[in-house]
Protein backbone atom coordinates (compact mmCIF):
# COMPACT_ATOMS: atom_id res chain seq x y z
CA UNK A 1 0.00 0.00 0.00
CA UNK A 2 1.68 3.70 -0.91
CA UNK A 3 2.12 6.73 1.30
CA UNK A 4 1.58 9.41 0.63
CA UNK A 5 4.22 11.99 -0.62
CA UNK A 6 3.91 14.38 2.12
CA UNK A 7 3.90 11.46 4.84
CA UNK A 8 6.89 10.18 2.97
CA UNK A 9 8.55 13.48 3.63
CA UNK A 10 7.61 13.89 7.28
CA UNK A 11 9.31 10.63 7.66
CA UNK A 12 12.52 11.67 6.16
CA UNK A 13 12.18 15.71 8.21
CA UNK A 14 12.91 17.12 4.90
CA UNK A 15 11.40 18.75 2.06
CA UNK A 16 10.48 18.47 -1.41
CA UNK A 17 12.80 20.96 -2.51
CA UNK A 18 15.85 18.99 0.02
CA UNK A 19 14.86 16.08 -1.37
CA UNK A 20 14.97 17.38 -5.21
CA UNK A 21 18.24 18.85 -4.45
CA UNK A 22 20.10 16.54 -2.21
CA UNK A 23 18.96 13.75 -4.80
CA UNK A 24 19.70 15.58 -7.62
CA UNK A 25 16.45 15.40 -9.52
CA UNK A 26 16.18 17.37 -12.90
CA UNK A 27 13.15 16.56 -14.22
CA UNK A 28 9.27 15.47 -12.93
CA UNK A 29 9.87 12.18 -14.48
CA UNK A 30 13.24 11.26 -12.78
CA UNK A 31 11.17 11.84 -9.75
CA UNK A 32 8.10 9.41 -9.99
CA UNK A 33 11.04 7.14 -11.13
CA UNK A 34 12.80 7.23 -7.83
CA UNK A 35 9.01 7.28 -6.18
CA UNK A 36 7.94 4.51 -7.74
CA UNK A 37 10.64 2.36 -6.07
CA UNK A 38 9.84 3.04 -2.95
CA UNK A 39 6.00 2.62 -3.49
CA UNK A 40 5.09 6.43 -2.72
CA UNK A 41 1.81 8.18 -4.10
CA UNK A 42 3.43 10.83 -5.99
CA UNK A 43 3.16 14.63 -5.55
CA UNK A 44 1.31 16.49 -8.49
CA UNK A 45 3.51 17.96 -11.28
CA UNK A 46 2.54 21.71 -10.45
CA UNK A 47 3.62 21.14 -6.69
CA UNK A 48 7.09 19.74 -7.16
CA UNK A 49 8.07 22.06 -10.78
CA UNK A 50 9.63 25.24 -9.13
CA UNK A 51 11.68 22.79 -7.04
CA UNK A 52 13.61 20.90 -9.99
CA UNK A 53 17.37 22.08 -11.18
CA UNK A 54 17.86 23.83 -14.22
CA UNK A 55 20.67 22.96 -16.41
CA UNK A 56 21.39 27.04 -16.58
CA UNK A 57 20.89 28.08 -13.39
CA UNK A 58 24.30 28.65 -11.56
CA UNK A 59 24.65 25.99 -8.06
CA UNK A 60 24.34 27.77 -5.39
CA UNK A 61 27.62 27.87 -2.80
CA UNK A 62 27.67 25.10 -0.26
CA UNK A 63 26.79 26.87 2.80
CA UNK A 64 30.69 27.21 4.92
CA UNK A 65 31.16 25.97 8.59
CA UNK A 66 31.82 28.59 10.75
CA UNK A 67 33.42 28.39 14.20
CA UNK A 68 31.98 31.10 17.05
CA UNK A 69 34.12 32.70 19.34
CA UNK A 70 32.62 31.06 21.92
CA UNK A 71 33.54 27.75 20.52
CA UNK A 72 37.42 28.98 19.84
CA UNK A 73 37.69 29.86 23.62
CA UNK A 74 36.23 26.63 24.57
CA UNK A 75 39.34 24.59 26.39
CA UNK A 76 40.48 21.23 24.65
CA UNK A 77 39.12 18.29 26.36
CA UNK A 78 42.62 16.76 26.38
CA UNK A 79 44.34 19.98 28.20
CA UNK A 80 41.56 19.38 30.78
CA UNK A 81 42.49 18.16 34.96
CA UNK A 82 41.26 14.71 35.69
CA UNK A 83 38.42 15.00 37.54
CA UNK A 84 38.65 13.21 40.73
CA UNK A 85 36.71 10.68 41.37
CA UNK A 86 36.75 9.65 45.30
CA UNK A 87 33.89 7.89 46.95
CA UNK A 88 31.66 9.81 49.88
CA UNK A 89 32.26 7.64 53.15
CA UNK A 90 29.03 6.15 53.87
CA UNK A 91 28.00 8.00 57.22
CA UNK A 92 26.88 5.62 60.12
CA UNK A 93 25.44 6.42 63.09
CA UNK A 94 26.03 5.20 66.46
CA UNK A 95 24.14 4.50 69.42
Amino acid sequence: MPVSWNYYLRLRNTSTKEYIVRKGIESYEQLLLGINQKDVEPPSEEEVKEHFISRTAPVPPAKSASISKKDEQKTDISKRKPKSRTRKKATTSKK
